[in-house]
């Protein structure tokens, strides 16, 4: 694997900034040489805003990190690099775990991606690639193991044990339940 590039990293930074990401960072994956994990906001009160909620805001922050992920693509593909660009409606998985992985948060109880800026306000994209390019993340020194106000709050009483037990949230988050994020003290940011 080649040393990390300063410059092109600083130019993929920037895109993603630019874009509408508020964190970026990577991580080493099996079968190519490193993830590129970009974080973005929820937008507005998306979870205000429709009885289905999840499946709209999904697909608006999609149209969101559509330009962000071409432009990194662009970027590197014309440095020779391979790519493969990863969103929320790609059928690739979880990427809570490359994320964490990426320095961009922990886990916390209510099974979400916890950030110390952003709590669990965040949608996670992946770029797949063999460029050469390093982000420092902030360490997330806080966490949230003594705080259980989103275990208490669950309607679903979903979160036990430090699980998300998804067949009790699953009803509740189709009606556009987020009561474990906007319940969630963590972020400096809030979300509702």
């Amino acid at each position: 694997m080649k040393p990390a590039s300063k410059a092109l990293s600083n130019e993929v930074s920037f895109i993603a900034k630019n874009n509408g990401a508020v964190l970026i960072g990577t991580t080493p994956i099996y079968c190519v040489e490193k993830a590129i994990v970009i974080g973005t906001p929820f937008h507005e009160n998306w979870h205000l805003s429709y009885f289905f909620s999840e499946a709209r805001r999904i697909r608006e922050e999609y149209r969101i990190a559509k330009p962000l992920l071409n432009g990194i693509r662009e970027l590197l593909t014309s440095e020779g690099f391979t790519v493969q660009k990863k969103t929320p409606l790609s059928i690739y998985g979880d990427f809570r775990p490359l994320a964490v992985a990426a320095g961009l948060g922990h886990y916390g109880r209510n099974g979400l991606v916890i950030n110390k800026d952003y709590s669990s306000g965040l949608i996670f994209s992946a770029i797949f690639t063999n460029a050469p390019v390093e982000f420092e993340a902030e360490p997330d020194i806080l966490n949230c193991a003594d705080c259980e106000l989103c275990v208490r709050l669950c309607p679903a009483n979903a979160l036990a044990e430090g699980r998300l037990n998804y067949k009790k949230c699953l009803p509740y988050s189709l009606r556009g339940c987020s009561q474990c994020m906007k319940a969630c003290g963590y972020a400096v940011n809030e979300i509702v």
